[in-house]
């Protein structure tokens, strides 16, 4: 049995990885620190319960940026990197950490991946290394506008010229605003369902006229992990959604499906770093590993509302 090693694996997309690479016949190893700067850790260990029920999934608790002993990767794992420390507006705050995290801690994955026969390493990148407007294809111009964009960038030069130079093969994958249970409490759809819950002030940063192609969070973790299994090495990948949506089109939903009228909405001046729109084009997933996007954007959010609500 192939075994793969999934870093972040408590986190909102890991968890979701790691039963997805289960219910497929993997052996995971799943690897986590719980990092508190993002969000509670103990939202990132409810996230486990149920992995750890399962013999096919092996948790160890450790930061990956002391140093790793290589005997944890064996000749055949593949190795999917979803650590990282998220959020654009943060990373302004302390981004010092941004860099320690989603740029130094891939390569000390890689440095301790020296001989050790992989069958592929894929690493998590994300829309925000195109800007302000991440519309189109992977050829799109990089221009991050946030040090959490140039983070994520700066890994990715880094880990192409390590693996090319040092043959391993890999894979990065650019994702598009990811949605569903167990969203992070700080990501937007989250706290908008929250909010509006509680019947409490929503605030609204720029005119919410901002669109994105939210992608539902198992169509992320299938299209991952076809990426690893047939991706072709070398190669960057957009795995996206495929309805654009706006802000205010998803509090509108939100608000009828909670029952309500009139939330109490609080405009407030765009955020620095905050991109406007996104529509991820991802014709290239679907040649090369038939990447194809199943759960409409409506059905997600209704699974997530449930989700955060019962």
């Amino acid at each position: 049995m192939s075994r793969v090693v999934v870093t972040g694996c408590a986190g909102f997309i890991g968890s979701h990885l790691c039963e997805h690479l289960i219910t497929q016949g993997y052996e995971v190893l799943g690897i986590d620190n719980f990092l508190s700067q993002s969000y509670s850790a103990e939202i990132k260990r409810k996230n486990l319960i149920s992995l750890l029920e399962n013999n096919s999934f092996t948790f160890l608790e450790l930061d990956l940026l002391d140093d790793i002993n290589p005997e944890l990767f064996r000749d055949g794992d593949y190795v999917i990197n979803e650590a990282a420390i998220p959020g654009l507006p943060l990373s302004w705050n302390d981004p010092d950490l941004y860099f320690r995290v989603n740029t130094f801690l891939p390569m000390n994955i890689l440095n301790a991946l020296a001989g050790v026969r992989i069958l592929k390493f894929v690493q998590i990148s994300t829309s925000s290394v195109y800007g302000r407007f991440a519309v189109g294809n992977e050829n799109l111009e990089l221009s991050p506008i946030s040090p959490y964009g140039v983070s994520k960038l700066a890994a990715e030069f880094m880990i192409k010229n390590y693996c090319q130079i040092n043959h391993i093969p890999f894979n990065i994958l650019r994702y598009f605003s990811v949605f569903g249970p167990r969203q992070r409490p700080d990501m937007a759809y989250s706290q908008i369902i929250s909010k509006l819950s509680r019947n409490e002030p929503l605030h609204i940063f720029g005119d919410g006229k901002q669109s994105r192609t939210n992608t539902y969070v198992t169509d992320i973790a299938i299209g991952t992990a076809l990426a690893m299994e047939q991706g072709r090495s070398g190669e960057v990948y957009n795995l996206s959604g495929k309805a654009s949506i706006t802000l205010i089109e998803t509090i509108d939903f939100i608000t009828k499906e909670l029952g309500m009228k009139n939330p109490d909405i609080i405009r407030m001046p765009e955020r620095e770093g905050d991109q406007r729109d996104t529509k991820g084009v991802f014709e290239k997933a679907t040649a090369d590993f038939g990447y194809n996007p199943q759960i409409d954007f409506w059905e997600g959010l209704r699974n997530q509302i449930r989700f955060q609500l019962p």
